[in-house]
């Protein structure tokens, strides 16, 4: 159904998820073969952000079932090749994301998902909007650590509302 909305209740909590056809402003970030897997990781880490572990979970599944339903057939050569190398890291990471409500270890498997869905929309170079990668210098011990944004305000997901705008913007990917 175009214009459907689900809801998902856990624990106790109500989260609404509008179809991808409603959603067009998350979704037009990135090719059509993606969207699921965008919105959901944006959502993901806006929940991050928000340091809301149960809607991190909630938004963890929906990407680790999305990953599924990537259409490979019609990628070109190098967009399906950036997908298998990635869609493993994406999967692993999501499905320890869903798998726990301590945000510490979320934001851990953060990092690594992140570097995944970021060399995926990297490599297709179709996105029709500018897509902002991110980097907190303090997060991950003193390492630092990317994520992805659709929004080129800083709201750092590996601090959430500690060190809410803690970051820059170190890439803009350019929509085409």
């Amino acid at each position: 159904m175009k214009n459907s909305i689900l809801i998902i209740a856990v624990s106790g909590l109500f989260f609404v998820q509008c179809s991808l056809a409603q959603n067009k402003a998350q979704t037009a970030k990135v090719p059509d073969a993606l969207s699921e897997v965008y919105v959901s990781y944006i959502n993901l880490k806006n929940a991050l952000t928000k340091d809301n572990a149960d809607s991190a979970s909630a938004y963890a599944k929906f990407l680790f079932n999305s990953v599924d339903n990537v259409k490979t057939d019609k990628l070109s050569t190098v967009q399906y090749e950036a997908w298998i190398k990635n869609m493993k890291d994406i999967s692993y990471n999501a499905e320890h994301i869903k798998a726990t409500d301590d945000i510490e270890h979320q934001r851990e498997h953060f990092i690594k998902l992140s570097s995944a869905v970021y060399n995926v929309i990297k490599e297709f170079k179709s996105n029709p909007d500018n897509v902002y990668y991110q980097f907190c210098p303090m997060a991950d011990n003193g390492k630092g650590a990317y994520w992805i944004s659709e929004n080129p305000k800083v709201v750092n997901p590996y601090y959430g509302k500690k060190m809410l705008n803690c970051g820059s913007t170190k890439e803009t990917l350019k929509g085409n």
